[in-house]
Parts: structure tokens; sequence; C-alpha cells
């Protein structure tokens, strides 16, 4: 199975940060990270990438956020706006409110972050600053799938499309270019300060 058509298809082979949320619809993903229901819209990525060329100065205090419908599931992606400034640290744990997401980023020099998210709580991160020894049952389940030792989690998602193959054996959930190369939820967020 092809884990990064959806990745090239948007053009992210480089830097990305998206996260698979289960059990939530594009709109209520998007109000968790902070979007109000008038700053979404429907429209394409590169609707997305046109609406923060002709709105948004100063892409440092925004978040630039699509999200693709998955049947009951989310596939959220943040734009470019990290990865041209400040690289997005991750997702907030809000985005799992009552539900799970499981989300990887990588900046444009390779740093990367790789969070389990379960009922509003991280737990697990095996990014730069994260717990490195947390390796919950559902994580360890996919790492069995793919023929991976629990103690080598840091370096499969440290390998780009190797982490796009774990979240993909975590949620069940299967992203395919199809998916996001249709309409989908779109906001531009303002940080809070």
């Amino acid at each position: 199975m092809d884990y990064r058509a959806w990745n090239e298809a948007l053009g992210l082979d480089e830097a990305y940060s998206f996260a698979v949320v289960i059990d939530t619809t594009p709109d209520q993903a998007l109000q968790r990270l902070g979007a109000q229901p008038d700053q979404i819209a429907s429209g394409s990525w590169d609707d997305l990438q046109n609406r923060v060329q002709a709105e948004t100065p100063d892409l440092m205090d925004h978040l630039v956020l699509a999200a693709f419908d998955l049947g009951q599931h989310t596939l959220i992606v943040e734009g470019i706006s990290s990865f041209v400034n400040a690289p997005f640290t991750g997702m907030p744990p809000e985005i799992s409110a009552s539900t799970t997401a499981i989300a990887s980023s990588f900046d444009v020099e390779s740093m990367n972050n790789f969070q389990v998210l379960v009922d509003g709580v991280e737990v697990a991160n095996y990014g730069e600053n994260g717990d490195l020894d947390a390796v919950p049952p559902l994580v360890q389940e996919a790492l069995d799938a793919m023929g991976v030792e629990a103690d080598d989690v840091v370096n499969t998602v440290a390998d780009r499309g190797r982490d796009l193959e774990l979240i993909s054996r975590i949620t069940g959930v299967h992203p395919q270019a199809s998916d996001v190369t249709g309409i989908g939820r779109i906001a531009v967020v303002p940080l809070a300060d």
C-alpha cells in the first residue's frame, strides 16, 4: 500500500504536519484547533494556499488548516505557515477530545514530532521533547504489524513515510490522494496571544 500518495498529492514531501482524528467531522476538528464557525469554508488545498496569499500578511501568527473527510474520520493538515516560518510543534491535545488522534509533523530541518492523543491527553510523544519510553497498546499493535520493535519506535517515526504507515496502522485509516485533491474544509486561524 502506498502510504505517501496523499502527502505527495499536496506537495508535502519535505515538511508537513497532520493528524488523523477518529470519529470526528472536519468542522469539529477545525473548531478544536481554534477555528470559529465563520472562519471555516469549503475549498481545496489550492484554495487554501490562494486564500493565505491574499489575506494573511503574517503567517507566524496564524494556523493554516485543511480538514478532509475520511468517512467518519478526519485528516487535518496544517498548511504553509509552519513550513515557511516557525515550525508547528504538534497538535494540541484538545484535538482528541472524546476520541483518539494520531499526529505527525516534520519541519524543513527534519525535526519531527509524533503524538498519540487520547481523550484530550497526550499519551505518547516521540519527538524532540517527548516521552520516548511510552508505547501504548495501540502503538505496540501497529509496530508489531510493521515488524518493528518497540524500542525502535523513534527511528520509525523519524523516517518520512514510515510515520505515515504507522498512523494508518494505528488508526485503520488509509488516506488516498483522491481524499485530499477535492474539496475539504479550510480555515486560517489567528493564534491566541
